[in-house]
């Protein structure tokens, strides 16, 4: 019996041992990270499509460049960054529901003008060839320039300069991404208030 005490003991002493190191691993490797571990290749691939219209060719040029340009100025469910050569240009990534899961969307807006610049659905849960739809080209292409005022909407047949038309058929998707693009420049226009 006391053999098995032993044994359970040393177990038990190992484990705790291990477990300590990991934490400690962990702690000296998150703090070399810093700011790059709120950031995502594909919302900085998002950005450069927005920005300059493809994708950049160097991952860590990307990452080096975006953060000398963008502060980030929050953090969590949405995440916002403030251009440093153009204050009123700001970049939000936003995740929330949507039919089947989340939905993570990067936008850059343009305060000043009152305009979205671009919109790209990053990652998506939704259903295959229906609401996936909302992650295609053809579908962020409306968001160029679009008027944030007085909210963005979504719409069956656009006919103002501030609303998009609805996947056909995927109506919850379209709806949960209305609503996730709204709370996102809410929390944007927060943040720029705090700044003024």
């Amino acid at each position: 019996m006391s053999r098995v005490k032993s044994t359970l003991k040393k177990e038990i002493f190992f484990v705790l041992l291990l477990g300590s190191i990991c934490a400690l691993v962990l702690v000296l490797t998150r703090a070399g990270v810093g700011n790059r571990s709120e950031l995502q290749a594909d919302t900085v691939n998002a950005v450069m499509q927005i920005l300059v219209g493809k994708e950049p060719e160097d991952v860590e040029t990307a990452f080096t460049s975006f953060n000398r340009r963008f502060a980030q100025k929050s953090s969590g469910r949405c995440k916002i960054w403030q251009n440093q050569d153009q204050l009123q240009q700001w970049v939000f990534e936003a995740t929330g529901a949507g039919m089947w899961g989340e939905m993570t969307i990067v936008g850059v807006l343009d305060l000043e003008q009152e305009t979205m610049l671009g919109l790209r659905v990053v990652r998506q849960n939704e259903t295959a060839g229906l609401g996936s739809r909302i992650a295609d080209p053809l579908f962020s292409e409306q968001f160029v320039n679009l008027s944030l005022l007085p909210r963005i909407e979504m719409t069956g047949a656009r006919s103002k300069n501030n609303q998009y038309d609805a996947v056909s058929g995927a109506t919850v998707t379209s709806r949960s991404l209305e609503k996730l693009l709204n709370k996102a420049l809410e929390l944007v226009r927060i943040q720029a208030l705090k700044k003024s």
